[in-house]
């Protein structure tokens, strides 16, 4: 039996196990084939959807996506990798064991970096795991108590990309309900949105124009070029020594590789990821690959994959199919993903919908809300209770293409 361990339960790591089911199938060896994912949890976490206001459906349970298809889930820590002996140590909340593998897939994901600015850690929230959002939402319902204190309904968003700006515009609406069950006037409701760049920096001027506006339109105040000095319960002092009262604070700023990334004997970037072959192999190692986060590799013959769902998702079924090919001594496939989009959540004012990688502008307002909760419920999410169907979409030349995600009145328009 050839064992396959994947380290990772998101978007890299779950499609990683299911394309290499997929590809077994189609080798006929299916039974000489066992897959492991080892997560943190057991659920696969729809991580970019964690700013939303309601989380009841950010997460799917292992059950239903990977037993389907015949793939084991382990729950623990990973606290060592053996390269030398194809070992992966794991500790769970009972106890310590290894894992081997013929084949190592390392789909860890990436983590928000939180640098050491003087009460960050004890008064800032995020969304960037679970844990963190849910605690974020307990603290706004909390608010109730707190309504007399200053700032009581305005929140500080560190951090004016991608994530930032989904955070800031949609707690404008969280707020707003929370003043309005409190029997508050929602008018009182801040959002103040702090950068060290400017807004939006990774995005077109065009595309800048468009973010401006919405955060005009809602109300939403801009500092940039500033930075955070310190961080308390009741609000955020910048660096220009001016203090914004506040009672929610918001970290968004910045995010790196997992640091198991460190394991192995390579280089990795700036970002901490690893350097990969056209093929997703570790360069440098046997019998490792990795997607998603983890890597560092060219979705054309220019551009970087970005640290997103969009490029993890594709990265983790080629994976799944090379490494199975690989196992056999069939033909492996190397990762390609030309096109690139971006749908960025601006809440009530609606999304703005990008093309290519220099973000040209295709819609904005509500016509692009439409294509940004279809991307959300059923884009990101796998088929569930159903294997044929994951099974389908595990092939590694999958792609959702952006046209099945546009509102039936703009694909008419633009044809």
């Amino acid at each position: 039996m050839k064992k396959i361990v994947v380290i990772g339960g998101g978007f890299a790591g779950f499609w990683g196990a299911a394309g290499a089911i997929r590809r077994a199938i189609e080798l006929g060896k299916e039974n000489e084939v066992e897959v492991t994912v080892v997560s943190r949890d057991s659920f696969l976490n729809i991580r970019p959807r964690f700013y939303e206001s309601d989380l009841s459906k950010v997460r799917i349970p292992f059950e239903r996506i990977l037993k389907p298809i015949g793939v084991k889930s382990v729950e623990g820590n990973v606290e060592g990798i053996d390269l030398d002996n194809k070992t992966v140590n794991i500790s769970s909340s009972s106890d310590t064991f290894k894992l081997t593998y013929d084949k190592l897939v390392l789909a860890a994901g990436s983590s928000l970096q939180i640098p050491n600015i003087p009460g960050l850690k004890e008064h800032a929230f995020s969304v960037d795991t679970f844990q963190e959002a849910s605690k974020l939402h307990q603290h706004l319902d909390n608010l109730v108590s707190k309504r007399s204190s200053e700032g009581c309904y305005t929140a500080v968003v560190v951090g004016a990309g991608f994530t930032g700006l989904e955070v800031a515009t949609e707690m404008a609406s969280m707020l707003k309900h929370v003043a309005e069950k409190n029997g508050d006037d929602p008018s009182a409701v801040r959002i103040l949105l702090v950068d060290h760049s400017d807004i939006a920096p990774e995005f077109s001027e065009e595309s800048r124009a468009v973010i401006k506006e919405a955060l005009s339109d809602m109300g939403i105040e801009s500092f940039t070029k500033v930075s955070v000095k310190s961080i308390s319960d009741n609000g955020v002092v910048l660096s220009n020594g001016e203090k914004l009262p506040a009672l929610t604070t918001i970290w968004t700023a910045g995010v790196k590789a997992s640091p198991l990334t460190s394991l192995f004997p390579v280089e990795r970037d700036n970002f901490g990821r690893l350097p990969v072959d056209e093929f997703l192999r570790v360069i440098g190692t046997d019998d490792v690959y990795a997607a998603g986060d983890c890597v560092r590799v060219l979705t054309d013959e220019t551009n970087v994959a970005m640290m997103s769902c969009q490029h993890a998702q594709p990265q983790g079924r080629f994976v799944g199919y090379n490494l199975v090919s690989d196992l056999f001594e069939k033909d492996t496939l190397p990762y390609k993903q030309p096109s690139y989009v971006t749908c960025l959540d601006l809440g009530d004012w609606g999304a703005l919908l990008t093309e290519g990688w220099d973000r040209k502008v295709l819609t904005k307002g509500q016509d692009a809300k439409e294509v940004k909760i279809n991307v959300n419920t059923k884009f990101l999410a796998p088929p569930l209770d159903d294997k044929e169907e994951i099974l389908k979409e595990a092939e590694p030349r999958y792609i959702a293409t952006l046209d099945d995600h546009l509102p039936y009145r703009f694909r008419e328009d633009t044809k």
